[in-house]
């Protein structure tokens, strides 16, 4: 059976469309014939064609005013799995909180799950799209919320990095998210994926901004507070680890212990999984390409201190 009661609506929601463009470039000459005329005017419709900001702010979303979403379908309303068509702002809004796989709704009560969209189509007057300011968590990835995987110039211009295992890190893309996530989780070799369906094969992984679009990241190496973790990798022989820094006076039991005492350290440069430390010995950055002074070592994490105590993942 088809749907009247969508197709009623989508038709709806065209021929209003069409009214709410002629009106905004109209809005002096139609106000003036009214004034002259006696009609009766839809006020709610003038009033959001007037309004100087018609995209009211939805908390824990990001607004895009004039963006409307384009689905995997090619239309610019959902069907099937790619989200569902509400008949309203406030029921979409509703729909969108309460379902963790939806990532956007839009002021004509359409929402989109995650991996649906294909495209933003910009300039469509009065069209308010909203996106979701979290991305949807998934176990063991870390999530960029309105990021994009893009094609990297190389590590450090020349070599490889650790997730690769060797050659060039590269950029692909299969049809669907969920086809994206399975395979990343399967390839060792796999460092992200985004819900566009693009992943990635090495590293680092570079990001550019793309509303709407999730990105996640293999989070291989937990993140510590101060350091940066680079995966799969550990120092050349060259650069022999410490026994145990300076101002510890046993071995530390578990790999938050080895953390707390490299980051009191102030000799401490470096750490492992392994617990091992680099102080002296440590050369003064990490290079994972050319030459470089790391060799891959598969589950490795290696952290390094930042001087500015920031936190990196690699």
């Amino acid at each position: 059976m088809h749907n009247t009661a969508g197709v009623e609506h989508k038709n709806n929601v065209l021929m209003e469309y069409s009214a709410w463009r002629y009106l905004a470039a109209n809005v002096a000459l139609y106000k003036n014939l009214l004034a002259h005329s006696g009609l009766q005017v839809d006020g709610a419709l003038l009033k959001r064609v007037q309004h100087e900001k018609p995209c009211e702010e939805r908390p824990g979303y990001e607004t895009l005013a004039d963006a409307m979403v384009i689905y995997g379908t090619g239309n610019f309303f959902p069907t099937g799995r790619e989200g569902s068509i509400e008949g309203s702002t406030a029921a979409a809004f509703a729909v969108c909180n309460s379902d963790p796989d939806c990532i956007t709704f839009n002021n004509y009560g359409y929402t989109g799950n995650l991996g649906s969209m294909v495209f933003l189509a910009t300039g469509t007057e009065f069209i308010c799209t909203y996106f979701k300011k979290q991305c949807p968590d998934k176990l063991g990835f870390e999530a960029h919320a309105h990021q994009l995987l893009t094609h990297p110039a190389g590590c450090n211009g020349t070599g490889n990095s650790s997730h690769s295992g060797g050659g060039e890190p590269f950029v692909d893309r299969l049809p669907y998210v969920r086809a994206a996530e399975a395979f990343c989780r399967m390839n060792n070799n796999c460092s992200a994926f985004s819900s566009d369906g693009s992943y990635m094969i090495g590293g680092p992984v570079e990001l550019e901004p793309k509303p709407g679009i999730c990105t996640y990241r293999k989070q291989l190496c937990p993140p510590m507070i101060g350091f940066t973790a680079f995966e799969g990798v550990s120092f050349r022989v060259q650069y022999p680890p410490d026994s145990t820094p300076a101002s510890s006076t046993s071995s530390p039991s578990s790999l938050t212990d080895v953390y707390q005492v490299c980051r009191q350290d102030p000799a401490c440069v470096a750490f492992d999984n392994l617990h091992r430390y680099w102080s002296i010995t440590a050369p003064s950055s990490v290079e994972l390409c050319g030459p470089g002074n790391t060799n891959p070592v598969p589950g490795a994490c290696l952290y390094y201190k930042n001087p500015d105590g920031v936190t990196w993942s690699i």
